[in-house]
């Protein structure tokens, strides 16, 4: 270290010290302590923090981004009982890749992970590749003697963090996620664009969901305009509509209603932009909110 001025340690010879660490490559971790010996004719020496050498100071040298930005974390279920099985029947939790672009990208090379400190934890074969407005799914189930992909971790219900590494070590996507419900995907609305929310799962499909489809009951309502901004309108026929309850996308009734009636407008410009489920008996019905 220095006393000269010249080190960002003030002026010369004022007993303030300075010193620069070098440049270490994006990932590194660097660790360092400082030692000082008085000039006081016994060498008495200091360290900063108290416990060097064994207690150190610590940071990482930032990951950098890459300039591919067309292929994105898409959906993930970190717990699958029943939705659906691998090649060998078995429930395991999956992360779906989508590719935006209108071109096949090659993922030769690049790597999977939910280890900020390991980030090529499993990485993609030579060949493989993501078609054009595609997807690409991974078993988490680490058990890599199975055919297909199969990454050597599994993904925490409870919550944790995933990042898509290009082959030059570069984060491509990150997301992070919660506590997870069973047999629920957690996925971007609009497909490959939006944040990331609880909903049925769409394995290798866009997320999503029409909601004028004709659900195999003797109830049956539609949700329109989908998206939709100022308001909502319900139409049905069949049965009359009876308890309706509607939700936000982490589960929190936001509304409830005895009863709607046919082509009933619903105001929602108190409502926050996300995707809201709309239910009545056991019918549900989804529908985004834009600002």
């Amino acid at each position: 270290m220095f006393d000269d001025g010249m080190h960002n340690d003030g002026l010369a010879n004022d007993g303030i010290f300075g010193a620069s660490i070098p440049g270490f490559g994006e990932g590194t971790y660097v660790r360092y302590y400082v030692e000082a010996t008085a000039n006081d004719g016994v060498g008495t020496i200091s360290y900063m923090p108290l416990g060097a050498e064994h207690d150190v100071y610590i940071y990482r040298v930032n990951i950098g981004k890459s300039n591919i930005t067309d292929v994105v974390i898409n959906e993930i279920m970190a717990s699958n009982a029943t939705t659906i099985a691998d090649q060998d029947g078995e429930f395991d939790d999956w992360i779906e890749l989508y590719n935006l672009s209108s071109n096949t990208i090659d993922l030769s090379g690049w790597s999977i992970s939910d280890n900020p400190d390991n980030l090529t934890k499993f990485t993609f074969a030579n060949g493989t590749t993501i078609a054009s407005n595609g997807y690409l799914s991974i078993w988490a189930d680490e058990d890599g003697l199975q055919s297909g992909l199969h990454a050597n971790f599994k993904l925490s219900a409870a919550g944790e963090n995933l990042y898509l590494i290009d082959k030059d070590i570069k984060i491509v996507d990150s997301m992070s996620f919660g506590q997870q419900i069973t047999d629920k995907g957690f996925a971007r609305v609009p497909n490959g664009l939006g944040n990331f929310i609880i909903q049925e799962p769409t394995y290798n499909k866009s997320n999503d969901i029409v909601l004028t489809v004709k659900e195999q009951s003797n109830l049956e309502f539609k949700v329109y305009p989908n998206p939709a901004k100022n308001f909502i309108i319900i139409g049905y026929s069949g049965v009359a509509l009876k308890n309706i309850d509607i939700f936000n996308s982490v589960g929190t009734k936001i509304a409830q209603y005895d009863s709607i009636g046919n082509g009933e407008k619903i105001n929602t410009d108190t409502w926050a932009p996300g995707m809201y489920v709309i239910k009545a008996g056991a019918i549900s019905k989804k529908v985004m909110i834009v600002k």
